[in-house]
């Protein structure tokens, strides 16, 4: 259920949230209830840290790598690379 809620902040930030959440395709309030729901969840697992756009489009275009240490990355880029 939907409920209303006021906030006051600084006239700056209300316009470039705005704009953010037009460029997104989301409204202001949608914008306000995902970030306050992130926040929510997030409570005792660490800082909160907002996936960008670039993120999510990024998102699944790599194929997954095998757990591999930093070591064994570098010894295979580089048998790759000589051959």
């Amino acid at each position: 259920m939907d409920a209303k809620l006021t906030l006051k902040l600084e006239k700056e930030v209300i316009q470039q949230a705005k704009q953010y959440a037009r460029q997104q395709n989301y409204s202001l309030s949608r914008l306000v209830e995902n970030l306050l729901r992130g926040i929510i969840t997030q409570e005792g697992k660490g800082p909160v840290q907002a996936v960008t756009s670039r993120v999510r489009r990024l998102s699944g275009v790599l194929e997954s790598m095998p757990d591999l240490n930093e070591e064994e990355i570098i010894t295979n880029y580089l048998m790759e690379k000589h051959r």
